[in-house]
């Protein structure tokens, strides 16, 4: 099975740590119960697969990682969401919002 990405990428106009967070759909049985996104930030990346598509409630913001993390000044960090875990089901891909602390 092809690997499939939805990927954001913000222009940050001022570099310091940003909380990021997903907008999930509504759930349904047909949607993977760890959608799998890749935060990468200045320095590192880190993965979260906390996000149960089958479950979520949509409509509202969730945080994909605990702490803030480093985000340079213009393109170089993005959010990749991926099917990847997604066996006979598939991922919606809605939001991302990066909230700078």
């Amino acid at each position: 099975m092809a690997t499939d990405l939805s990927q954001w990428t913000p222009n940050i106009v001022e570099a310091g740590n940003y909380l990021v967070y997903c907008w999930p759909p509504n759930g349904t049985a047909s949607r993977p119960n760890a959608a799998t996104y890749t935060i990468n930030y200045s320095g590192g990346s880190v993965t979260s697969s906390t996000i149960d598509q089958q479950t979520s409630p949509g409509g509202t913001w969730v945080l994909l990682h605990p702490t803030a993390l480093p985000f340079a000044v213009g393109t170089a960090g993005d959010v990749t969401l991926s099917d990847a875990q997604s066996s006979g089901s598939f991922v919606i891909a809605e939001a991302i919002r990066f909230v700078k602390q």
